[in-house]
């Protein structure tokens, strides 16, 4: 792979990645790392093998509302964890003075991405299938029921896959209710605008990696088909 000392930044949904590579490829210079701001494990991986080019895993903790074209509304969050390697700090610096962002270097991005696709079954598809705001979850009976559930087949993956959850995941996702009751998933503006989400690399991420160990996940798995039928209903409609 060459070696990179510019970042570039890649934001496109998980599933334009191959689509989106060649223009990648045409941007970059000999020098250039490039940082997957991505939802998703394994999208670093995905991108470095379609572009051959060294990639950075990054985990985002900030939520903004798309509301057209140019003009995106911040709702809270400004934290960044990028994966360690080459370039890592020149890219967290970039960053860090480009925005007022807070943005560090992780020596164990595996667990952190975990974390945050955790982070991600819990809410997405949820807030999708419901078109309500995070502050719903903690103010409807059952819900904290489901999100424990949710959690807990998460963590089993994760195990399975060699990464061990934080002991205080619930109390971590119940301080994304309060530090952002007003934002909607990335996956509920999906469904209100008639897009694909990126379930099938959240959730649906889950539902494959159990079933490779094995491991029962009825809850993730339910709220993957919930989100493959609303998708299809919105695929359905445009073709009306």
């Amino acid at each position: 792979m060459p070696s990179c000392s510019r970042s570039g930044l890649v934001s496109v949904k998980v599933g334009d990645n191959a689509a989106a590579a060649p223009l990648v490829l045409s941007l970059l210079g000999k020098d250039t790392v490039i940082l997957s701001m991505q939802n998703g494990v394994d999208t670093a991986a995905q991108l470095s093998e379609l572009t051959g080019c060294e990639v950075l895993p990054s985990a985002l903790y900030i939520a903004v509302d798309r509301v057209e074209p140019g003009h995106v509304v911040h709702r809270g969050g400004h934290h960044i964890m990028l994966g360690s390697g080459k370039g890592s700090r020149l890219a967290a610096a970039a960053l860090n003075r480009a925005a007022p962002l807070k943005a560090e270097i992780s020596q164990d991005i595996p667990s952190v991405l975990w974390e945050k696709l955790t982070v991600n079954c819990v809410y997405n598809a949820l807030s999708a299938i419901t078109l309500m705001p995070y502050a719903a979850f903690g103010e409807t009976d059952g819900a904290g029921a489901v999100i424990q559930m949710v959690l807990e087949e998460c963590r089993v993956v994760a195990q399975a896959c060699g990464v061990t959850l934080p002991a205080d995941m619930t109390q971590r996702l119940h301080q994304i209710i309060q530090h952002m009751p007003t934002q909607k998933s990335s996956a509920a503006q999906d469904v209100m605008k008639g897009r694909a989400t990126e379930i099938e690399f959240i959730n649906g991420y889950i539902v494959r990696k159990a079933g490779e160990y094995g491991i029962a996940v009825p809850v993730n798995f339910t709220l993957l088909v919930i989100i493959r039928m609303i998708e299809k209903r919105l695929a359905q409609e445009k073709l009306v």
